[in-house]
């Protein structure tokens, strides 16, 4: 391999171990450091540059220099520039598998949970791009990079910025942009008048094929990708194809036709991904929803509430499960085989949901002012004031009985410190409403729950 000879003269700290992908523009091989032993992916571009000045306007190149790092983004780590073969090399984190790979390896659709975090993570790496002014423009399975965590989920990376432009920079773009089968309406139509919204159209086109294993717009050339499109959303309306005709030299009328819709082809996913599915493919890219409003749709919330978990974690553990917490974290395990320290407990319970709930309970005004004869009794106003009028507790507590059955209102029967007798008990000072204890069998001799 001619690229092999060249960097293996340029760059002798790494070393070429096998070819792992090739596409229209580049090759990709995979390295080895030779002093670290850790291995990488180096990108090979096909196309020669003059000078290394000429380099500092590579797409990619730009990219790195605009952006940090980010869970969701494949980050260029560094590149060189081969003087006698006037290649570059940019050397990248290695990934495991894109994920067209990783559709093909599966026997049986993968459930749309997973696919959910996958989107969630596809999402807030567009949203990061879009954020700092820059674009994708070829967004599919090819593009879009796995790292296998198990016994975690998989960790989802944007890769290949080779055709990013900027956000504000003034259309018309090239035309002839992104792969047919993801390429968005505006995109067919107008000549070069796109934006940053033709990358929420491709990433609904990857969701529908990861959860169905099928390509939605299967078209076989730009006219038949059209007639794809309207038979499932119909022809657009006058006003738009009004706007469309603006943007574009030779575009036509279209003979009116009314979709099927996309309900027939999502019957399968839940109702929540139906919405953010029609959400992501209007054909309007006005109406369209952008990535930052689709991460605060309510078919996210659960990944949301352990993405706030995770940044406990990595707070509190410093770099034992990494840096950067991602949405590869698997609540369930880490409750499971991790969180046992009562330092942890407390830290979770903190942020509203406890790891155990059998540990949980709920302090009355009678606990804590106690009785004026027991020994070791508390200072009432302090402890009301922390507990009886803190409206956030309150709440909490309210929110944590709604989502469990496993709690009924009872007779407080006391903290160990406050020692009363059974009359005192009897009395209805005594009776609480706010206090609760778990539905399990009592001793009655000692009025304390049994576990």
């Amino acid at each position: 391999n001619q690229y092999q000879v060249s960097i293996y003269c340029s760059f002798t700290e790494y070393k070429i171990i096998e070819k792992i992908g090739e596409g229209s523009f580049s090759e990709v091989l995979k390295c080895e450091n030779r002093v670290t032993r850790q291995t990488y992916a180096a990108k090979i571009l096909k196309k020669s540059f003059q000078s290394n000045s000429d380099v500092y306007y590579c797409a990619e190149v730009i990219a790195m220099q605009k952006l940090s790092k980010h869970p969701n983004v494949l980050y260029m780590l560094e590149y060189f520039f081969e003087k006698k073969s006037k290649k570059v090399v940019f050397i990248f984190e290695l990934m495991d598998m894109s994920m067209y790979d990783f559709m093909k390896s599966k026997k049986r659709c993968i459930p749309e949970a997973r696919v959910k975090t996958y989107l969630y993570q596809m999402l807030n790496g567009l949203d990061y791009l879009h954020r700092n002014g820059l674009f994708h423009r070829d967004i599919k399975p090819e593009n879009i990079l796995v790292k296998l965590n198990p016994p975690i989920a998989e960790q989802v990376k944007i890769a290949d910025l080779g055709s990013i432009r900027g956000i504000y920079s003034k259309p018309p773009y090239t035309e002839y942009i992104s792969t047919r089968w993801y390429r968005s309406p505006e995109c067919l139509l107008t000549s070069g008048h796109y934006g940053p919204k033709m990358d929420i159209w491709a990433t609904g086109c990857v969701f529908y094929e990861i959860l169905t294993t099928k390509p939605l717009f299967s078209g076989t050339n730009e006219i038949d990708q059209l007639t794809r499109i309207h038979s499932v959303l119909g022809t657009p309306s006058t006003r738009l194809l009004s706007k469309l005709k603006s943007r574009s030299a030779n575009l036509k009328n279209f003979q009116r036709q009314i979709g099927t819709g996309l309900t027939p082809h999502i019957n399968q996913f839940s109702d929540d991904g139906q919405t953010v599915l029609k959400l992501m493919l209007q054909y309007d890219p006005e109406i369209r929803s952008n990535a930052r409003r689709l991460l605060q749709h309510r078919y996210f919330n659960d990944l949301k509430q352990q993405e706030r978990y995770a940044k406990l974690v990595t707070a509190h553990i410093g770099q034992e499960y990494g840096d950067q917490p991602n949405m590869n974290f698997n609540l369930e395990y880490f409750k499971k085989k991790r969180f046992q320290s009562n330092s942890m407990k407390t830290l979770l319970c903190k942020s509203g949901e406890s790891l155990n709930k059998q540990n949980l309970s709920a302090k009355t005004a009678v606990d804590l002012m106690g009785d004026k004869k027991s020994k070791g009794s508390f200072d009432a106003k302090k402890n009301l004031k922390m507990y009886n009028s803190n409206s956030d507790t309150q709440r909490r507590k309210k929110s944590l009985q709604a989502k469990t059955n496993l709690f009924r209102k009872t007779t407080s029967n006391l903290t160990k410190k406050t020692e009363v007798s059974d009359d005192h008990l009897n009395m209805k000072a005594f009776q609480s409403t706010s206090f609760v204890m778990p539905k399990r069998i009592c001793n009655r001799e000692t009025r304390r729950p049994k576990f």
